[in-house]
């Protein structure tokens, strides 16, 4: 397993053409009337915020709800929820859906 501890958030860049993509997406499913919701996955000690704003920023302003589960704790902070430093294993992955679970449940009462 490997666990990188050298992340560095200046190091993180947002593809100009992938956030494009992402726009006409959520314009495209809007259209046909498919409600959306984003969610961004736990890493084990890590914050990528940095990278994942301008999704979140767009998001807020097209009215989707954004999760950012980047560091959970409870399930970040444990090493033993990770197959490497950012995906879950099947410990952690079960962890994170009971958690993704009650955030949609959260969504249908509103």
């Amino acid at each position: 397993m490997r666990y990188e501890s050298n992340f560095e958030r200046s190091s993180c860049t947002v593809d100009s053409l992938k956030l494009d993509l992402f726009k006409k997406m959520i314009i495209e499913s809007k259209r046909k009337g498919v409600l959306l919701a984003f969610f961004v996955s736990p890493a084990y000690k890590k914050d990528y915020y940095s990278s994942t704003k301008p999704i979140e920023l767009l998001c807020r302003k097209e009215g989707i709800p954004f999760f950012n589960d980047n560091f959970v704790h409870g399930i970040s902070d444990h090493r033993d929820n990770f197959h490497d430093s950012v995906h879950l294993n099947e410990a952690g992955s079960e962890k994170y859906t009971k958690l993704v679970i009650k955030q949609i449940k959260g969504l249908s009462s509103k």
